[in-house]
């Protein structure tokens, strides 16, 4: 839907398909699509499978269009500049959007299990950037961002313990 919202802004005419990442990078080196538009890391290891097969440009989106579709959908996120040269056809940096980096877990999960996930997490974000660069991201100040979900008990007892204060409506239901 977000991705929809900033095609019609920018006045895009297309057919939209609902694909899957993976198959949406195989539509489009079989030229099956003209285009794609997806949430991922930067560098894609799709992407960059893709870029290694396929002439790609990844296309900026004008700064007011994404702050109005941001604060639609995602109020959370924040504008993010590709470097230029991340892909072999790509000379020129492109503007584009970030959101929130945010784990969904079952409310069934024990407490104990998602506080220590949550500290181990938050604690080792670091060290965790060696195997995924979206780690980068992850600090205790930007922690609970606003996402439209409740935490669970376990990470809500995680972050008040490091002086976090919860929003009234990231607390679920069944704390008040």
């Amino acid at each position: 839907m977000y991705n929809g919202k900033c095609w019609k802004k920018i006045g895009a005419d297309y057919d939209l398909q609902t694909l899957p990442g993976t198959e949406q990078i195989d539509a489009l080196k079989d030229g099956k699509i003209d285009a794609l538009v997806t949430w991922s890391t930067v560098p894609s290891p799709g992407y960059e499978s893709l870029d290694q097969t396929t002439s790609i440009k990844i296309l900026p989106i004008e700064e007011e269009i994404l702050k109005e579709v941001q604060k639609e959908f995602d109020p959370g996120a924040e504008l993010y500049t590709i470097p230029k040269g991340v892909y072999s056809g790509q000379e020129e940096e492109a503007l584009t959007s970030q959101s929130t980096r945010y784990y969904i877990t079952s409310k069934d999960v024990d407490d104990e299990t998602i506080y220590e996930f949550t500290k181990f997490l938050i604690e080792n974000a670091q060290e965790l950037t060696k195997y995924h660069p979206s780690a980068e991201g992850i600090t205790l100040e930007n922690a609970i961002q606003p996402i439209a979900i409740p935490l669970h008990p376990g990470a809500i007892k995680y972050y008040e313990e490091q002086g976090i204060e919860i929003p009234d409506e990231r607390i679920p239901s069944e704390m008040k």
